[in-house]
C-alpha cells in the first residue's frame, strides 16, 4: 500500500516538475516575442507581462543570453532589454497562414525555375529542415496541404506548356 502511495507521490512531483518546465519555456518564448521587433522593455514591464517578479526576468533573460540570444540591457532603474541582431537568427513567430505562405513559396521556387537553376537547391533543403523540425501530427497536416498545393502547380505547369505548344 505505502508503494502506491509513494508511486502516485512520485508521479505527481514529476507531473508538476513538467509542467514547471512548460511554463519556464512559456515565459521564455513570450520575453521573445515581446521582443521581436526591437522594442525596448523594462524588467518591470516585462515581469508584468508574464506575472513574475523583476528579478525572475532577469534570470530568464540571462538563460536567453546563454542560448545564444544577444539580448542589450541598459544600465540604471530605469534600463531597457532589447534583443540586438547577432550572428544567431532568434526564433520567428508566424501564425498558421503566414507559416502555410513560406512552406508554399519554398515549394514553388522549382516550379517556376528550371531544376539545374542555381537557386533551387537550398529552398528544398531548407524546406525539409523546416519539416523535420515540427511537431508531430502538424507535419502530417502541413504535407497533405503541400501535395495539393504541389499538385496544383503541376497542373498550372502543363497548362502553361500545352499553351507554350499551341503558340
Amino acid at each position: 500500500m505505502d508503494n502506491k502511495a509513494e508511486q502516485a507521490q512520485e508521479q505527481a512531483q514529476e507531473q508538476a516538475q513538467g509542467k514547471k518546465r512548460v511554463e519556464t519555456a512559456a515565459r521564455g518564448l513570450t520575453i521573445l516575442r515581446l521582443m521581436q521587433w526591437g522594442r525596448q522593455y523594462t524588467a518591470r514591464d516585462l515581469a508584468e507581462a508574464l506575472g513574475v517578479s523583476e528579478r525572475t526576468v532577469r534570470e530568464y533573460i540571462a538563460q536567453l543570453r546563454r542560448d545564444g540570444y544577444n539580448i542589450h540591457s541598459a544600465p540604471g532603474v530605469e534600463g531597457a532589454y532589447q534583443i540586438q541582431s547577432g550572428d544567431y537568427i532568434p526564433a520567428l513567430f508566424f501564425n498558421e497562414r503566414q507559416f502555410d505562405l513560406i512552406l508554399k513559396g519554398l515549394r514553388a521556387l522549382p516550379f517556376l525555375l528550371s531544376n539545374d537553376h542555381p537557386d533551387v537547391a537550398e529552398p528544398r533543403l531548407l524546406y525539409d529542415k523546416i519539416i523535420r523540425q515540427l511537431p508531430y501530427g502538424t507535419d502530417h497536416r502541413v504535407s497533405e496541404e503541400i501535395r495539393d498545393f504541389e499538385w496544383n502547380m503541376l497542373k498550372m505547369s502543363a497548362k502553361a506548356t500545352a499553351y507554350d505548344r499551341r503558340s
